[in-house]
């Protein structure tokens, strides 16, 4: 493991405890948190109908997601395992809520709580509310992807 990635871990920690106003945020820095937003958004539709290649296409070779009620997922199979899993399962609809949004050079951080329903192939439909640390990475390409994704229930 690189030294880098602790010292990641403490300025993404640092960035959302005092630096989630956006107060003096430079264009440049607005226009990378909307353009990481509107990844978020398409992949709550991939998600909604179940679009596993457009759900991979949102990210990184490198990607890792810690979620509640699975196993941590690292790399792009993994996820590819994890959603093709939950697709099985069920249909799911949510919609991101922002509280905070911190841009760290090439990284958007974004958090919140993302509320909608589950609804299982066999049963009833369950509403939740999760709350969410996304970090997105700019890809050589210029387009941002998921890196780093955590959730968990939403307290209440």
């Amino acid at each position: 493991m690189s030294h880098q990635h602790p010292v990641l871990v403490v300025a993404v920690g640092m960035a959302l405890a005092f630096g989630c106003a956006r107060v003096g945020v430079s264009a440049d820095s607005a226009d990378a948190v909307e353009r990481a937003k509107a990844v978020v958004k398409s992949h709550e539709g991939f998600v909604e109908s179940a679009n596993l290649d457009g759900v991979l296409s949102n990210a990184g070779d490198d990607i890792v997601v810690l979620a509640p009620t699975a196993p941590l997922a690292v790399g792009k199979a993994a996820v590819h395992s994890m959603y093709a899993t939950m697709f099985q399962a069920g249909n799911m609809r949510f919609e991101h809520q922002y509280q905070g949004a911190v841009v760290i050079g090439e990284l958007v951080v974004l958090h919140g709580v993302a509320k909608g329903t589950l609804t299982p192939a066999q049963g009833q439909a369950a509403v939740f509310a999760n709350s969410f640390i996304l970090t997105l990475r700019k890809g050589a390409d210029g387009k941002y992807r998921f890196w780093r994704v955590a959730f968990g229930p939403a307290g209440s």
